[in-house]
């Protein structure tokens, strides 16, 4: 009951038409029982109910997998956003957060609401997106004396503000709710971060470079004759450097990835620990609602604090809506800020 209550409020959230959605969903599955069973799905015994749900997932029609998927995420993500459910299964769900006193580089920050409207910022360079390319770009700019400002359409979040329970933080951190994906023979989430740090911030820290046979592809395909391993091998060690790039250790994989190694084993297959930038990890599994400690090296805990403390601003709370250009060049861009949509 608890589960159902978190499910209603969960789709409600995201639109005030959402629960109406769902239900008509449930029509459908209400349908199904009828056709298979003479009855209502809500009638059926727990194993048919069960089995009834499971069968959409055989097969390889594409349609009756996307519907088993619509069935059943919201509820397992409604189910499991409750810490006794954790605790049951003896699940370390939440740790103390350490007091810091604030970084310099705070002063470096503006929320654009608290811009005037219609306020003009000048800058050398404006980095749009606080992500993996936009912070580097602007740390490495901003190192040579440029004026750089960066934009965010999110917020600066810090480890004591991650939540560590999926709908919260995925309302608070990922564009669209975590509602962005892409339907073909499977339906692909696409999770994207909206926040200081962008994707880094929700992902699972895995860093790996860019293989040789895409890079073969860009060069013959799009004429990018200059990204061969060796040409791009400098700037890789670089960043793999600042952001400690190493083999997941043991403490952080736990012992599933013992088990996934002797199931490789068993087949035949290569298998060897993920490259992660993340050298404290302590493994508590939350990467994807942000890292708690600050273990894992994203954006907005490496390359945005380094941008900003070489004298680079960042702005948040700024969606870019178009590129300002004259005379066939970039001189600028506009935006609308959270939440009033005043102009920038």
């Amino acid at each position: 009951a608890a589960a159902a209550d978190r499910l209603a409020r969960l789709l409600g959230s995201f639109d005030s038409r959402s629960v109406g959605h769902y239900g008509k969903l449930l029509g459908m599955l209400d349908a199904l029982a009828f056709t298979r069973h003479g009855r209502r799905f809500a009638a059926l015994d727990v194993e048919t109910r069960g089995a009834l749900i499971w069968s959409l997932h055989s097969g390889s029609d594409p349609v009756r997998r996307a519907l088993f998927l619509a069935f059943t995420y919201p509820v397992k993500i409604a189910y499991f956003d409750d810490l006794s459910v954790h605790q049951s299964l003896g699940c370390v769900w939440e740790k103390p957060v350490a007091a810091e006193k604030p970084a310099a580089w705070l002063r470096q920050i503006t929320a654009a609401r608290d811009l005037s409207p219609g306020e003009t910022l000048e800058c050398d360079v404006v980095v749009v997106g606080t992500g993996a390319g936009g912070a580097v770009v602007a740390k490495e700019l901003a190192e040579q004396g440029i004026a750089v400002l960066m934009v965010e359409e999110g917020e600066l979040h810090q480890r004591q503000d991650f939540t560590r329970r999926s709908i919260p933080a995925t309302q608070q951190l990922y564009r669209n709710a975590g509602l962005t994906g892409v339907i073909g023979n499977s339906v692909i989430p696409i999770p994207l971060g909206r926040a200081v740090g962008g994707s880094t911030v929700i992902n699972s820290g895995t860093c790996f470079r860019v293989p040789d046979w895409i890079l073969e592809n860009w060069r013959t395909e799009m004429g990018l004759f200059e990204l061969t391993p060796d040409s791009l091998a400098p700037f890789y060690e670089k960043v793999e450097a600042t952001l400690e790039i190493a083999p997941s250790s043991k403490e952080a994989r736990g012992p599933v990835s013992d088990v996934i190694g002797q199931g490789a084993e068993a087949l035949g297959w290569s298998h060897f620990p993920v490259r992660r930038n993340a050298p404290g990890c302590d493994g508590q599994g939350v990467c994807q609602w942000g890292c708690p400690t600050d273990a894992k090296k994203s954006m907005n805990v490496s390359y945005v604090p380094m941008a900003l403390s070489r004298g680079a601003q960042l702005v948040t709370g700024l969606t870019i809506t178009n590129v300002i250009v004259e005379n066939g060049r970039a001189v600028g861009v506009r935006g609308r800020a959270a939440p009033d949509g005043r102009r920038v």
